[in-house]
């Protein structure tokens, strides 16, 4: 099973590049490599290379995370490779037992579903729903939704993940107040304008 590892967001709302978030010794997005790499292979980064992974780019940058997924199948896609896990590199409690699950090798796509939201950024897609990226894009799709409505796909709901793991696990850092998730308190963007009183 391999592995898509995505890097290359804008951060708009948490104002501060996610996979270059300190975390450990290193970074959050060299972090989930090397969760990554445990579990799967191949693996590859889709953005500006920030990791030791292989990486490639969509074209154009910063065309959403669908052009990301089909950018990075495009790069891995070889005869037996049957699927692939997709991840966003803003999810830092993600581990090698969720992700042990979800490379489970089937035919289908499997997403997640913690409190009632599909986590498509955080699950495995079949080779069958890989296959229909660029054509979704071809056809204006941008939604990653319409990458997991192309193939057949398993939703596992809480009953079945939560013997794994915690929904903190697929928590992702959005905003400055979910830095919690890295283990330290929140603050303003180094820069930012202090604000006045």
């Amino acid at each position: 099973m391999g592995a898509i590892l995505l890097t290359g967001g804008a951060s708009t709302r948490l104002g501060r590049d996610k996979a270059t978030l300190a975390f450990g010794d290193s970074h959050l997005a060299d972090h989930l490599a090397k969760v990554l790499v445990s579990i799967c292979s191949p693996v590859i980064e889709v953005g500006p290379g920030v990791t030791s992974l292989p990486s490639v780019r969509e074209d154009p940058p910063l065309s959403g995370p669908l052009a990301a997924i089909a950018a990075g199948w495009e790069a891995i896609r070889k005869e037996g490779l049957i699927g692939a896990v997709v991840m966003a590199c803003d999810l830092p409690r993600v581990d090698e037992a969720l992700l042990a699950m979800l490379a489970v090798p089937g035919q289908s796509s499997c997403v997640p579903v913690v409190r009632g939201r599909p986590q498509y950024l955080c699950a495995r897609y079949s080779a069958q729903a890989l296959d229909n990226a660029g054509t979704l894009l071809e056809r204006g799709r941008r939604s990653v939704a319409s990458l997991a409505a192309a193939a057949a796909v398993d939703l596992p709901a809480e009953r079945r993940w939560c013997a794994i793991t915690s929904a903190e696990a697929f928590s992702d850092i959005d905003r400055p107040e979910d830095l919690w998730l890295l283990g330290r308190q929140p603050g303003p963007h180094p820069g930012s304008p202090r604000p006045t009183q």
